[in-house]
């Protein structure tokens, strides 16, 4: 295979070897994952949807993929409403169209530390023989520091070797950190007899195999230097990169005030001065504000209230920007005369849930029974280390942070230089978390590795790091899902014919404290069996949906990290909509309507919420990730406009029929707008599509339903473009698994996923396993990395003759122990009498 220059899936390579084992997905993952990563004789291109469907995007920008046909047979009024049809499959192509790059994208997703450690070898093992000559003999190894490209490059990945008795699950969320490459010794050639029948790939056989030194970087706060080989180095090289880009997208592209409506604002320009608070928020792509057709752009727009005393006052649509050193500005949109007004925040008063929850973080290092050195400031004299302050150049301590926080010193807060969509999560990831960790990172900085200041400092800071992400994490999302990939999470994807479940989960290793030492023995033993290559888990996998899309557990595995916002108080807001104070003064007859629909509205949302918790009583404690819970995450702002506020149209949208929005129609509330958007999916389009499909055409097969099917409520994704790494996903909770198997269904279609067991209609939750088409492809241009021969163990008193492979070596090292675990049985029957 690697003599040729085709592409590949990895179903395509089933059929190109003949491999018939009993799992032969799992075999071909080893030996493919070997290549891509410790040979480097293969190349892998991830499956992405975005080249299939840009062209679909860009047509969908200007017209809707299906047209009405001339029929004689349709009225006026019919065309009317197949005309509302078309607009709305139109505006649900688009949306499909974002969620399949989103899905995609966390199908394909392999965590840093996997990328970083994909190609290590485990101490002691057989792949890892040379390593013997750089720990035994390390004098006779001649470092050099010029002739590789490597040479100077910073590296991102963990910085121990991983044990003979490390699992995989270790190795896959090590603490990855940044070295840089200082000098290399170079292989020592192999000379003796090649069997061609072992190596016909083309690779250099070698006695040793190149090695390279990295060193900690100054971020670091100490540490050794480690030794590497090619592959690992090259790995490493993948993390950083990856590692880089996570940071940039992190820190940029979010609306600034996401997640925070009710937030209280002055805007202030030159001869005026508003009071305001934030009622909703969007943002779009720069050439769906202007006409073009460009999206390397977006353009945050806040819908504000001004603050007046009456009620009746209308809300605007404004464009806010940041500059340089991420002062808030906005200027009105389609205004006739555009005024810049700078905004000034008052979010983060004493009294809010933002400083409450900072102050949360800073009673928990008060009260922690080993931060009682880091409490107050630093004296080098009386404590006789006088170079303190030439190594802690920003010293900080619990009590000057707690100062700093009552005086408001963490309270203006710039969105670049924080994180987070709620006012809480961009204080905690602000200024605050970085004197947070500050006073560690000096003392880890400052102290030895084996100091007890420098080991409890690393402890502490661990943990406090848990806990701010814990209290932004219940913020954003209401503690549940919707978390970035890159994000760690509670799962481990486990390989799919191993004898544990496919996802172990951290609260289940808690568990054993609480069970009987013969059920925690027998866990440990199933948790220690998966111990394959962690090359093998770097690669595509199969997913069973039976597994990880469940209306009960929720989403698990690669599922559990979608960026889904289900808190409908939260999501963004169409311009099409406005907003204004509620009027007091209506009829009787009305206020008793508005009364009563809102009564139903809660009824509902309430006997929804009850079968929630009722459904997720039955399930034993577990970290499996629920559904994010609507009722978790509704922020305190929010609550306060309730019944203050009244949303209207503009103008009518897809989302709503005509005739469902008279001109007096309001909704109190963002849920209500979702409400009503839900409402008319599957009451009124979904019954006109099945009356109408007949009168629908395109001049292409794209976007058909197979058998006149619609898709269930499929939310609505922001920003509005097609590849957004900061995307998020905003549907409530009980619509997320249908959606999410519409999409799949979809990639299946187009080839972008393959099933190994269908998707069947009898049973829609409770089959399928699918796994990405990935493609595999040789590269003339690649080096491959030389390989170990392994046949040199035989000179520290192997047999002679032995000639077998590593796999063969492995498989009698566990019939071995299977051999003693019989005979341990057999002793044990036999003094029972049971023999």
């Amino acid at each position: 295979l690697c003599k040729q220059s085709t592409y590949h899936t990895l179903l395509g390579l089933q059929a190109l070897v003949g491999e018939d084992s009993t799992n032969p997905v799992h075999r071909l993952r080893i030996a493919v994952g070997r290549l891509v990563w410790k040979r480097n004789q293969l190349n892998r291109q991830r499956v992405t949807s975005v080249w299939s469907d840009q062209p679909l995007w860009t047509a969908l920008r200007a017209s809707p993929l299906w047209t009405i046909e001339d029929d004689d047979s349709l009225d006026g009024d019919t065309k009317s409403c197949a005309n509302a049809l078309v607009q709305y499959l139109r505006q649900l192509h688009q949306t499909e169209l974002q969620l399949r790059n989103i899905v995609l994208r966390q199908l394909t997703y392999t965590p840093i530390a996997g990328i970083a450690t994909a190609a290590d070898e485990r101490v002691g093992t057989l792949e890892s023989f040379d390593s013997t000559d750089f720990e035994n003999n390390p004098e006779t190894i001649e470092w050099v520091t010029a002739g590789h490209e490597y040479l100077g490059k910073s590296i991102y990945r963990p910085g121990q070797q991983p044990s003979s008795a490390a699992t995989t699950e270790q190795q896959y969320h090590s603490e990855c950190r940044w070295y840089k490459i200082k000098d290399y010794v170079d292989s020592v050639a192999y000379d003796g007899p090649i069997d061609e029948k072992t190596n016909d790939t083309g690779a250099t056989l070698a006695e040793r195999r190149m090695r390279f030194r990295a060193f900690p970087s100054r971020d670091n706060n100490g540490g050794e230097a480690i030794i590497l080989t090619e592959a690992q180095v090259a790995a490493g090289l993948k993390a950083a990169k990856q590692a880089t880009n996570s940071k940039l997208m992190a820190s940029s592209g979010q609306h600034p005030f996401a997640g925070g409506v009710g937030t209280s604002l002055t805007l202030k320009a030159a001869t005026s001065t508003m009071q305001c608070v934030v009622v909703g928020y969007n943002t779009v792509p720069v050439a769906a504000a202007q006409g073009e057709r460009h999206e390397e752009d977006h353009q945050h727009r806040t819908l504000l209230l001004p603050e007046a005393k009456g009620g009746g006052k209308e809300a605007f649509w404004t464009i806010t920007s940041s500059d340089d050193d991420g002062n808030l500005s906005c200027c009105i949109a389609n205004a006739s005369e555009p005024i810049t007004y700078k905004i000034e925040q008052s979010d983060y008063e004493l009294e809010s849930s933002a400083f409450r929850a900072c102050q949360g973080v800073a009673n928990f290092l008060h009260n922690h029974k080993h931060a009682g050195i880091f409490m107050d400031p630093v004296d080098p004299v009386a404590l006789n280390i006088p170079t303190y302050f030439d190594v802690v150049k920003e010293p900080m301590d619990i009590s000057t942070l707690s100062e700093n926080l009552e005086k408001g010193l963490y309270s203006k807060i710039p969105p670049t230089k924080s994180a987070g969509r709620s006012a809480v999560s961009r204080m905690l990831n602000g200024p605050f978390r970085k004197d947070a960790l500050l006073m560690f990172d000096n003392a880890i900085r400052f102290n030895p590795p084996d100091d007890w200041i420098h080991q409890t400092a690393k402890v502490i800071r661990k943990s406090v790091i848990k806990k701010i992400e814990q209290a932004a994490n219940e913020a954003d999302y209401g503690g549940s899902n919707g978390r970035r990939a890159g994000f760690k999470s509670n799962s481990v994807y486990v390989d799919e014919d191993s004898d544990v479940d496919m996802y172990e989960y951290e609260s289940d290793r808690d568990d054993e404290d609480f069970e009987s030492g013969k059920r925690a023995r027998k866990r440990k033993r199933k948790s220690g069996a998966n111990k394959d290559d962690v090359s093998t888990k770097a690669m595509q996998g199969p997913v069973r949906l039976q597994k990880t899309l469940s209306e009960t557990l929720g989403l698990r595995g690669p599922f559990a990290n979608l960026p889904i916002i289900s808190d409908a108080d939260g999501f963004s807001l169409r311009p099409e909509w406005g907003c204004r104070h509620q009027v007091k003064k209506r009829s009787e007859k009305q206020q008793a309507k508005d009364k009563q629909a809102r009564k139903e509205l809660q009824e509902i949302l309430e006997l929804q919420r009850q079968a929630e918790e009722s459904d997720r009583a039955s399930l034993r404690r577990s970290a499996r990730v629920p559904l994010p819970d609507d009722h978790q995450s509704k922020s305190n702002s929010s609550k306060s406009l309730a019944g203050k506020v009244a949303y209207h149209l503009l103008k009518n949208l897809p989302g709503i029929p005509e005739f469902l929005t008279p001109p007096e129609m309001t909704a109190t509330s963002r849920a209500e707008i979702e409400n009503l958007l839900e409402q008319s999916h599957e009451k009124y389009y979904a019954k006109l599509h099945q009356q109408m499909h007949r009168h629908l055409g395109s001049d292409s097969r794209n976007g058909l339903f197979a058998n006149a099917s619609f898709p269930p409520y499929l939310g609505r994704v922001s920003p509005a473009c097609l590849n957004n790494d900061d995307a998020t996903w905003e549907i409530r909770s009980e619509y997320v698994v249908p959606a999410v198997r519409w999409v799949i269904r979809g990639l299946v279609q187009s080839g972008h996923l393959v099933e190994l067991e269908p998707l069947t209609v009898e049973s829609p939750f409770t089959s399928g396993v699918i796994m990405t088409s990935d493609i595999y492809f040789h590269d003339p241009a690649n080096n491959p990395f030389h390989l170990l021969e392994i046949r040199r163990k035989k000179k520290d008193g192997g047999a002679a003759n032995d000639e077998s492979s590593e796999d063969e070596i492995e498989l009698s090292e566990y019939e071995k122990l299977r051999a003693e675990r019989v005979a341990r049985n057999a002793e044990r029957l036999k003094m029972l009498g049971l023999a």
